[in-house]
Order: structure tokens, then sequence, then C-alpha cells
């Protein structure tokens, strides 16, 4: 007899006892088996388990995808099962299962199926691309880690990070093949791919991103033979398999920037030697090539650095005819010279040359220099000219000119942003002068250095001055230490009137951001481009203080609509706050600002929202004189520095506030505290992140900034002013 009989003869027993014994008739609930907690729960299978039924031959799992089980998980449901477990295998990433248990007692009873479950897999993960096996001319092999519950993978490849623009996909039969070629990509251009794991008709999300370049074809070498003369220089290099031809380049800046030298190109050669020509003589030049196929280049050599063929330096004699504001130069005659050419100058460094003697040109063996300043040290300097070549300088002579009587007038020669130069008339007698900067005419607020200066000369540069400010000058004459009864005086107007301002910024990508003004508030910022959408900033004032600011983008042609709102807080008129809502007023983030004793916002922390429960970021500033140098974050790790060189800063007349919403809302881009100096723009280094920002600009004849670089492939950006006078 089997096991479990008698507790089964026991377990009817005791039903049939329970219902004799009452007057009436009860009716027979019939037992089922009890569901626990499903487990191991994944994206194709998880395991049903139930608690044990007394005298049960074996049970009845029944699945499907609806709760009435109609629709069967497959043909074999309901199946038999011994155990108390089964693990349901080959099911869909994300879909909900219903499933149901019954029994069959050892007598061949069949208990009722359990209350109906219901249960969902999970969703099917995405796979981890890493760095690419092999890159090639036009084809990169990508590779990803194996997801155990996928039957295959979508490879996905675009030139776009966000992938708008998909130029190809990819796709494999199995979980095992995490390797596949992309092909039929450009030279040395840029793609992004991700994958998706794959089940049936099910995909993961994407995997992360990953972004390779293809290469080019060999480099060239250049061998160690060159034939360098006066003006020519022949190089030679190794040939480049595949190569149809070669493109030579030729500068005097070694890192050919156009910028500064022009550079000489010799293309289409077709054998591996090229003389380049119309080289200048005794000068320092730097050539590389690149290979040539169709329309594909290789990446340049390594640069060959050459020194031409140069004539000998002159010799510089004793000046004759020394006098007041004269003397003459001589020299002995150089072999092959067909002329010279000589530099005057008041400093040693030749950074003071006179413009009407700087350069100049002589077949003769000697030079009067006149119109020459009286008691002042002058710097002679002289190169030999022939055959289209040039000696190095001369060793440099020292010639003083007699003295003369104190100034009398004085006036600026040239002005730019951050100096201006000053000239004034001989002095009888002056050997030198003493020179005063200030802020008032009378001259208690004095510029650094500038207190009784002495000079030497008839002309000085003061720099390190203000834009923005108006300065006083004077003159006095000296010899030895008596000083002139007398002095010049002048007012030096800023450099910068104080209604020059940026009205507009224009990217070379069609990008236009205007500013518009009204009685001398900001009132609105305007974004427009043919290929992107329109944007515009509506500025809202209260007590002088930008305390609303709304952004409209375009939804549809000519259709601004409502989908940023920035409200800025004040305490104690310091700006502490920053709540930035959309259209709908759900807050987007809450960014709050801290200031030390002297004002300086030495804090910047970002929320969720308003209660501040949730910190997102935050930023701890350190700073070196007014301005910032490096941001650390709440755990006090470095994310961010800067650099800072002499430019004037484009965006000086905006606040705090509008700094804030011409760049990222977050963190360090509070720019407007950055630096109390317009004459200080930035450098900014990000550590956690491929973004380097190094600022580099074009200026106009005062230095006033009128192009941007930016460099890493951002557009150049234009900065046009209003009212400025130039």
């Amino acid at each position: 007899m089997k096991t479990g009989y008698y507790p089964l003869l026991r377990f009817l027993f005791l039903i049939l006892f329970s219902w004799g014994c009452d007057s009436e008739k009860k009716e027979f609930i019939q037992p089922s088996p009890r569901i626990e907690e499903p487990r191991s729960i994944n994206p194709n299978s998880f395991i049903i388990q139930w608690t044990p039924f007394p005298s049960v031959d074996f049970y009845l799992l029944d699945i499907a995808l609806d709760s009435d089980f109609k629709v069967k998980l497959s043909e074999e449901y309901p199946v038999e099962v011994k155990e108390t477990f089964y693990e349901v295998q080959d099911l869909d990433p994300s879909t909900i299962y219903y499933y149901r248990v019954g029994a069959q007692t050892i007598s061949g009873s069949i208990l009722k199926y359990s209350d109906t479950q219901e249960i969902s897999t999970t969703a099917l993960p995405s796979p981890l691309a890493l760095e690419p096996i092999s890159i090639g001319i036009n084809q990169i092999t990508a590779i990803w880690s194996e997801v155990e519950a996928a039957d295959g993978y979508l490879l996905e490849v675009s030139s776009q990070i966000d992938f708008e623009n998909i130029i190809n996909t990819y796709e494999s039969s199995s979980n095992q093949d995490t390797v596949l070629t992309i092909t039929d990509l450009k030279e040395k251009q840029g793609y992004f791919y991700r994958v998706k794991s794959k089940r049936g008709s099910f995909y993961s999300i994407p995997s992360n991103v990953k972004y390779a370049i293809t290469t080019q074809l060999d480099k060239p070498v250049i061998t160690d033979s060159q034939d360098i003369q006066y003006t020519s220089a022949t190089l030679y290099w190794e040939a480049v398999p595949q190569a149809d031809a070669y493109e030579v380049e030729a500068s005097a800046d070694p890192l050919f920037d156009e910028h500064n030298t022009p550079t000489i190109i010799i293309k289409d050669i077709q054998n591996t030697q090229a003389k380049v020509e119309g080289l200048d003589g005794n000068t320092t030049y730097y050539f590389r090539l690149r290979a040539k196929q169709d329309t594909m280049y290789s990446a340049y050599s390594s640069t060959l650095k050459i020194k031409t063929k140069g004539l000998a330096a002159p010799d510089i004699l004793e000046p004759t005819e020394i006098g007041a504001s004269q003397f003459s130069a001589n020299w002995v005659t150089v072999a092959n010279a067909e002329s010279y050419e000589l530099d005057l100058a008041t400093d040693i460094d030749f950074t003071s040359t006179l413009p009407e003697f700087n350069g100049l040109t002589t077949s003769d063996f000697t030079y009067t220099f006149t119109g020459l300043t009286p008691g002042t040290d002058y710097y002679l300097r002289i190169k030999a000219q022939g055959f289209n070549t040039y000696s190095d300088y001369s060793e440099i002579f020292v010639i003083s000119t007699y003295p003369l009587e104190a100034p009398q007038s004085l006036e600026i020669t040239t002005q730019v942003l951050n100096s201006f130069t000053l000239s004034w008339s001989e002095a009888e007698g002056a050997k030198s002068y003493l020179l005063s900067v200030a802020e008032d005419s009378s001259f208690n607020t004095v510029l650094s250095g500038y207190d009784l200066k002495e000079v030497i000369g008839n002309t000085w540069k003061v720099e390190g001055t203000d834009p923005l400010q108006k300065y006083y000058v004077r003159v006095v004459s000296k010899n030895g230490t008596v000083k002139s009864a007398g002095q010049a005086v002048l007012t030096v107007s800023a450099s910068v009137p104080p209604n020059c301002l940026l009205s507009k910024k224009i990217w070379d990508d069609g990008w236009v951001e205007s500013y518009t003004e009204n009685a001398g508030q900001l009132i609105s910022i305007s974004g427009d481009s043919t290929n992107i959408a329109r944007y515009n900033w509506e500025l809202i004032y209260q007590d002088e203080q930008l305390v609303e600011a709304n952004k409209y983008e375009e939804e549809s042609p000519n259709i601004l609509v409502l989908k940023e709102i920035w409200t800025f807080g004040y305490q104690n008129d310091q700006w502490v706050s920053l709540h930035r809502q959309d259209e709908t007023n759900t807050t987007l983030d809450y960014t709050t600002l801290a200031y030390d004793s002297e004002g300086k916002v030495i804090q910047v922390s970002k929320y969720a929202d308003h209660t501040k429960s949730t910190l997102n970021t935050q930023e701890n500033y350190t700073y070196s004189g007014e301005n910032i140098i490096e941001a650390r974050n709440a755990a006090n790790q470095l994310i961010k520095s800067w650099k800072y060189a002499d430019h004037f800063n484009p965006n000086y007349q905006f606040s705090p506030q509008v700094n804030a919403l011409l760049n990222d809302p977050t963190g360090s881009a509070i720019l407007g505290f950055v630096s109390s100096s317009v004459t200080s723009f930035y450098q900014e280094f990000v550590t956690d992140t491929w973004e380097n920002k190094a600022y580099i600009y074009d200026t106009n004849q005062v230095g006033m900034p009128t192009k941007l670089y930016s460099g890493n492939g951002f557009p150049t950006q234009t900065y046009i002013f209003q009212s400025c006078g130039f």
C-alpha cells in the first residue's frame, strides 16, 4: 500500500464525520494547492513554486497569456509536474503571464486549480558597448557585452550623437555573436554606434554610445636628404603604397597657421621629391606632406625644420654727425648684398621701433637719421639683403642724442583697449621725463606704476588701463635732480564709450542671437536661424532688478510658444536663487547662491525643487583675486578649473542673471561672478568631460573682439557692437 494512503483515509473520514454530525447537509469545499511567491524572474523565464499537498500523484501546471486561459503558452499546457516547482522558459521580455496549479491525488481524484496568479517577465537588458576592436579607413569593428537572455542584437550607426539620422543597421542572430564590422564608411569621419539586444520581436533600450574616427592612408616619411639654397629647398620622401599623388606644405609657422603667415602648398606631385621655391633667405621653415588617393588624404608626415642660407650680418662702425635730433650710421659692406635694411628703436628689444625708420632700405653704406628726439638713447640694428635673402641682424649699437629743453606739448599717438601711447615735443635740456597717469584731475587715484614714472624718450606706451575709464596724464621734464617748473597735461577719453553695447552674436552655422535694450535695460534676447528652431527671452524687471525671464521657442513656423519660466530671487540686493519652471509651472530645478563677506559667490547648489530636499549638483569656488580659478563638488572633488587671458569680455554690459540666460543655467555658468574686471575673459577646462574650451579672438583696431574661435569643432562667433564709434 502506497505511502500517504492512511493520511488520505483519515482526511476523508474527518470530512464524512463532520458532515454526518450536522443536522443539516453541508457543502463540501474541494481543496487546491497553495501558490507561493515565484522566484528567479528573468526576461525569458521564471520559476513557479507551491506548497506540497498530501497524497498527490502529480500536479497540473497551466500557463496562458490571458486570465481566462484561452490563449495557452503552448500546446503542452497544462503540464504534469511531480515536484512542487517548475521553471517556465522561452518567454518574451516585459510580458504578463497567468498561471494556476491543480493536482491529481494518488486515488485518482482531481483537485481544483488554485487561484489565478499574474506575473511579468523583466525587461531585456541592454548590452554594454565596448571600445572598437579595430578601426580602418572605411570600416570599424564594434564589440559589445553578451546578454544571456537575448537571441540576437541590433547595431545602429549614425554620424550624429543623438542618432536622429541612422546611417545603417546591422543584425546578429545569436546572443554570443557580439562582434560586427561596420563597412562602407568615409575616411577620417567620426561615427557613433550603439547596440540593442533583442529576443523575438522585443528589443532592449539602446546601450551606451561609442565614438570612433576612421583612419586614413599611411603618412609619408621624409628622408634625411635635402638640398637647401637661399630661396628654395628640395625634399625627398619614401613612397606610400596605394598613393597616387602627394601634397607638400611649407610655412614659417610651426603650426601652419594661416593667420600668422601664408602656407606654400604644392599639389598633385607624382614622384617622391619636390622643390619648394619662393622662400626667404636666412629663415627657418617647417615642411610637411601627405599622401593622396582619389579624394582621400593620409595624415601629415612629421614636420621637418629647415633654415635657408643667408648672407653675413653687417658690422656697424662708429656713428658720425651726432646732434640733438640726428646722427649718421655707418657700416662695413657685405659680400653679395644688394641693399641694407635698418631698424631704429628706443628700446633694446625693438618693441618701440620708430615707424619712419622701421625696415628702412638703402643701397649705400651710410645713412643719416633726422628728426630724432633730443636726450634719447637710440638702438640701431642692420641686416643685409641680396638674392631675395636676408642676413641675421648686426649687433645692436646704442646712440644718444643731445638733451634739449623741457616738454611743451603732450598727445596720444595710439590708443587701444588696455593701453595708449603718449608722445610729446622735444624738451630743451631734458634727459628723461616723469610721467603720471591718474583717474582724476587732482591725481589722487594714480594708475599703478605711473606715479612720477621716469621714462626715456618722447614717447611712452601706458599699459594696464581700463577701457571704460577716463584718464588724466601729465609729463614733467627732468635733468638729474632738477625738474621743470611747467608740465604737459592731457585728458584721455575711455577706449570704449559708456553707450557701446553688444547688439548681436552671429555664428558661422547661420545662428544669430540679438539683444534689445530699452532705457538702458536689456529687455529681450532672440535667437534665429534658417535651420534651427527660433527662440526669444522676455526679461521682466522690478526696481532695476531682473526678476523673471520667459523663454519662447518656435513650435511651428512663426509661432513662438512659452517653454520655460525663470524666476530670480534676491535678498539684501543680492541674487540668491533661481527657480526654473516649464510652461505648466512644473519645476525643472531650483538653484541657490551663497556669498562670502566680500560679496563673491562661493557656492552654487542645484536642487530638484524649491524644497531643497534633493541636491542634484553643487559647485564650491576658489578665487585668485577677483577671478574664480577652480570649482569643487559637494565631495570636494575638483570638477572645473579656469585660466584667464587679457581679452575684453564682449558680455561686459550684461548682468550675472543675463549671463546665466546666455549659458547653461547650472553651476559655474553663473558667469557674471567669474570676474569683476571687464578686461578679463576666461578659458574653462572641465575635468570630468571631454569638453575643453579655449577662447581665441580676432580683434579690431582698438582691440575689441570681433570673432571668437572656441575650438573643438564649435562654430565661430562674430560680435556686432553699436554706439561704439568704431
